[in-house]
């Protein structure tokens, strides 16, 4: 019985995850007030299998907050897709992203406008990349080299 519990948990988290992911509209989060663009990117794709497009704009508020934001995102659904800061600016293999990054969060959608918050602490000039990460198969679904504007 323990084991049909647990196998049945794990399939609604899985489906949890990966339908807050699959939307039909494009999310369409407000940019917000009062910003400096500091670094901007395009994305391309992740993989073959895995097209994507958009473009990423970070962002730096009048009180020193900084937010990524996905512009015009556009990717497959996918389960545990998550927005990462990469150190690589070009990772081409898993390693290249799984081997220094910092995850700002779930992605909230694979269509449309998105922002997310990059903590306090994080240094944008250690990263050179933003990726849109599959968790569960080790594999980018889109990838946008971070440059100045």
């Amino acid at each position: 019985m323990y084991h049909i519990a647990r196998g049945l948990l794990v399939i609604l988290i899985f489906l949890g995850s990966a339908s807050a992911q699959e939307q039909i509209t494009p999310l369409a989060e407000l940019r917000p007030n009062a910003v400096t663009t500091i670094a901007i990117g395009t994305f391309r794709e992740g993989n073959p299998a895995h097209p994507g497009s958009g473009k990423v704009e970070i962002l730096r508020t009048a009180d020193g907050q900084n937010i990524v934001r996905l512009v015009g995102l556009s990717t497959l659904p996918g389960p545990d897709l998550f927005v990462y800061l990469v150190a690589d600016p070009d990772p081409l293999f898993p390693e290249d992203v799984t081997g220094e990054f910092r995850s700002l969060g779930m992605l909230k959608g694979h269509l449309g406008d998105q922002n997310y918050v990059v903590p306090k602490d994080v240094d944008l000039s250690r990263w050179g990349s933003v990726v849109v990460w599959c968790v569960l198969y080790s594999v980018p679904f889109a990838v946008s080299t971070i440059e100045t504007p």
